[in-house]
Parts: C-alpha cells; sequence; structure tokens
C-alpha cells in the first residue's frame, strides 16, 4: 500500500502554482460526447480522477492525449453508448456522462459510480432529471439503462442543487430543440465554467452562474476545434492555504477570480489568518496564533463541503474549541477518527464535530478515508510531533498534481514509499 511520510515541525512558505480545476475538468471532458470535437484543456491536471474520466472517453471510442500544454481530448469517433465499468467505479464523475451519452446516441448504459466513501451520495436526482426530459430509465443490478427516443426539451426542477445532476441535465438539454429550463440549478463555478465551454462551442445557454438556466438547444453542432483554459481550481488553493497556515508560514500564488475563494477567504480572516490580494495574486501570512471558529459547510456560495477537512485539521491548532457541520455530505467525518490518533481531540454528536484546539499532536500511522481527509492528515502532520504515515495515499492523487514535489518546495519533509 502507497504511504506518504513527512516529519513535522516545518514552516511552509514560498509560490506555488494552481492547476486548472478538477471539478471544472470532469464535466467539461463529460460534455464533449455530445459532441465530435477535438479540444485541448489548457493546463488540466495530470490526477487520477482527469485521467479516469479520460479513459472513459477513450472507452467509448475516443482518443486522448497529455501533451506539455495540457490535455487533447478528441471524440470524432465515440461510437458506444455503454461505459465500462472497471473504469466507471474509479470515480463518481464518470456518471456525469449521462446526459452528453444520451444527447448523442438517444441512449445510455452507465455503471452507478465509484469514488470516494463519504456518505450517502445517490443518483436519484440524476435518473429524475433525465425523466423529467422525457428519458425513460431502468436500474438494472449495478447499471442504470437510459432510453432517450422520446426525449424532449422542457423545464427541469431540482429537488437539491446537486453538480452531477445539474451537469446532466445541462449537457442534454443543449441538444434538444425547444427551449428547456433548468431550476434550483447548481451555482458551482465549475457548473458556471462547464457552460461557459459550451457557449464557446456554439450552445445558447441563458442564466449563467443563477439558479435557473434557459438552454435554447441545438440538435447538432458543426465538428469543432479549440483550446480552452478551465478555471483554477478553488480547493487545491485552499488546500494548500491551509498547509501553510498550520505550520505558521508565509504563501503566495496566481489566481483568476478571488470570488470563487470568498467564503474560504472569510473562514481564514475569521481564524486571524492574513489574507492580501494584490491584482491576480493572492498573499497568505500566518502566526503561531489562529482563532477558533463555526463553520457550515454547504452549496456554493456557501462554504465548499470539500474544504471542511482541512478546516477541521486547522482547528486542532485553534485556540478553544471549533464546530464545525456539513449539510452537503452529513456523513463526511470519518476523518474524526484518524486524527484523534495523533492526540486530536474530537467530538462528534448530533451532526456536528467539536474541535478541542490546542492539544499536543504527535506523528501517527493513519489511514486516507478519502480525498479531502487525506489532504487534512498531511495538514495536521505538517505540525505533529515526530513522524506521521498516511497509508492509502494513493486517494490523495485523484485531487492533487505533484502534491509532493509542491510541498517539499514549499519547505515541507515530505517523501512518497510505497
Amino acid at each position: 500500500m502507497q504511504k506518504i511520510i513527512i516529519q513535522g515541525g516545518n514552516k511552509l512558505s514560498g509560490k506555488i502554482n494552481i492547476s486548472s480545476a478538477k471539478n471544472a475538468c470532469l464535466p467539461i471532458i463529460a460534455s464533449l460526447i455530445a459532441m465530435r470535437a477535438h479540444v485541448l484543456l489548457l493546463n488540466a491536471p495530470l490526477i487520477d480522477d482527469v485521467s479516469v474520466m479520460a479513459k472513459v472517453i477513450e472507452q467509448l471510442g475516443g482518443k486522448y492525449e497529455y501533451v506539455q500544454s495540457g490535455l487533447l481530448i478528441d471524440t470524432e469517433n465515440v461510437n458506444l453508448f455503454e461505459a465500462d465499468s472497471c473504469i466507471c467505479e474509479r470515480a463518481r464523475a464518470s456518471f456525469f456522462i449521462v446526459g452528453a451519452l444520451i444527447a448523442r446516441f438517444k441512449k445510455a448504459v452507465v455503471p452507478l459510480p465509484g469514488g470516494c466513501k463519504i456518505g450517502n451520495r445517490p443518483v436519484d436526482i440524476h435518473i429524475d432529471a433525465m425523466n423529467q426530459l422525457g428519458v425513460s430509465s431502468l436500474i438494472d443490478k449495478n447499471k442504470v439503462i437510459f432510453s432517450g427516443e422520446n426525449a424532449k426539451s422542457g423545464k427541469v426542477t431540482l429537488s437539491y442543487p446537486s453538480v452531477g445532476a445539474t451537469v446532466n441535465a445541462i449537457c442534454l438539454s443543449a441538444f434538444l430543440s425547444g427551449e428547456s429550463t433548468i431550476y434550483n440549478a447548481a451555482r458551482e463555478p465549475e457548473i458556471v465554467d462547464l457552460c461557459n465551454f459550451l457557449i464557446a462551442c456554439g450552445c445558447n445557454i441563458k442564466g449563467v452562474g443563477s439558479s435557473c438556466l434557459r438552454i435554447e438547444g441545438v440538435q447538432a453542432l458543426k465538428p469543432i476545434s479549440i483550446e480552452y483554459q478551465p478555471i483554477k481550481d478553488r480547493i487545491e488553493a485552499g488546500s494548500y492555504m491551509c498547509m501553510s497556515a498550520i505550520t505558521g508560514g508565509e504563501l503566495s500564488f496566481e489566481f483568476d477570480n478571488f470570488a470563487h475563494l470568498g467564503a474560504v477567504i472569510d473562514k481564514f480572516n475569521e481564524c486571524g489568518v492574513g489574507i492580501r490580494i494584490s491584482k491576480n495574486e493572492l498573499h497568505l501570512c500566518s502566526s503561531a496564533h489562529i482563532n477558533a471558529f463555526s463553520l457550515i459547510a454547504d452549496v456554493y456560495p456557501a462554504f465548499p463541503t470539500d474544504m471542511q477537512a482541512l478546516f477541521m485539521a486547522l482547528a486542532t491548532k485553534a485556540s478553544g474549541d471549533s464546530i464545525i457541520e456539513d449539510r452537503v455530505f452529513k456523513d463526511r467525518f470519518a476523518l474524526c477518527d484518524e486524527l484523534t490518533k495523533m492526540g486530536a481531540q474530537i467530538i462528534y454528536e448530533n451532526g456536528k464535530a467539536i474541535i478541542k484546539g490546542g492539544k499536543l499532536l504527535k506523528g501517527s500511522s493513519v489511514y486516507a478515508t478519502d480525498l479531502r481527509a487525506g489532504a487534512a492528515l498531511i495538514c495536521v502532520a505538517l505540525i505533529a510531533e515526530g513522524e506521521s504515515e498516511i497509508l492509502n495515499s494513493k486517494i490523495i492523487n485523484r485531487g492533487y498534481e505533484n502534491i509532493i514535489e509542491k510541498l517539499s518546495l514549499l519547505g515541507a519533509k515530505i517523501k512518497a514509499n510505497i
């Protein structure tokens, strides 16, 4: 089993590069199935989740290639409507291909998704969205069979602003004749980026950035060949901010839209971590003292669920008790047990974690239960006394490109071991 070994006690300071957002690249790659396209996604991260989605394209008959400037995707010859379960089980986002497959083939067979075990993440919202657009569906063991022969434009009302269901509704509606309206759509920056990409390809989408999207479908697009720069990864940026802040270090990086980091920056300010933004660059300056805080993770523009584990790590150093609640993935607290092995004092009750900060943290052998929990364990290991080893560290590669190299450049004593 792959593991990461960290010697605690070093400040993290310096400048890093933030990759294009994983959660922006995945929907864009999925949407390409609906088109005959040759697309270069600039600065696309070489991480497992993006590679898995690219492999899905390849399995369906397309092509992909990582080049120096990013990821090349070719969907000209996609000719299959059934996705391979062995590939799809490796990433939750594989279910994003449903809408695009139906748009291209009027049918789709997609395995139930895999990914991180972070609580209940049903696909019923995806299925209901497809049903509202005239698509019939059948769950057969571990896969869902969709028939879109009677698919038509119309109104879709999501029972919850699911990012994935919004992706599928957009990717199908964009290629159905007539106007569709998606109510209670997800508003995440990555959804906005998907819409902007599709508009660049010739689609007609109004209300971008709002919870109500109006889409005038086009039945077919001419073959396209474009380069596109996805937005930068706000979760990667926030993760390195936590890692530097917990060590009392200084960090800087360039970013394309600081509004995407708004809730995270606000929480750092509450913690007493200095943040200064100059043009397109952010500067973080931390100290030995971190204020305790309360945090509720919810859908955008609220504090992101993907950052709550990192702030739980930060809370272990804070002065006083911090309280964390997650309204997106209410069971996303397996991290608590691992942090207690390192000396953290955490009480979990009634869906909330209470972290009693300022306790002595010691290096230990811990297990990364999911992607963001793995990053949070790195965060605590950076200040723990002695050496820590993080087992199942391969899962961290799903969302962070060259994390060991980046942290080493900032001053961390970190290495991988198999």
